[in-house]
């Protein structure tokens, strides 16, 4: 009983000796607890900012598709036109093909064209 009643005043000694070491401990955990809030909110403000500039730069990316979708479209219709302007041509060359059916050279060989006596 003796020997049982010396290992636990040994225990409680070390123990009460721990004691200011866990007090001491636990101060400075709780002193470090401001500086652990601000950090916390640094970083939230941090991350509201990077959330913020995200948003702004999807933002733009949205902008930019619409403008390049609308560059597209009017490209499509300036192609388009461009088509429709090209058959009009091909139309046209092929009537004034039927009309005139000989070169121009040949026109004027044609009309035996002199010059006036004025010119001369």
């Amino acid at each position: 009983m003796h020997s049982f009643l010396s290992v636990t005043m040994a225990m409680f000694t070390a123990m009460h000796s721990l004691l200011p070491v866990a007090m001491a401990m636990f101060t400075a955990m709780y002193n470090l607890l401001p500086v652990a809030t601000a950090m916390f909110t640094a970083m939230h403000s941090f991350l509201s900012v990077t959330t913020a500039m995200f948003t702004a730069i999807h933002s733009l990316l949205s902008v930019a598709t619409t403008m390049f979708t609308a560059i597209h479209s009017l490209l499509s219709v300036a192609t388009a036109m461009f088509t429709a302007i090209h058959s009009l041509l091909s139309v046209a060359t092929a009537m004034f093909t039927r009309i005139f059916p000989q070169q121009p050279a040949d026109l004027c060989q044609q009309t035996k064209f002199t010059r006036p006596s004025s010119v001369l």
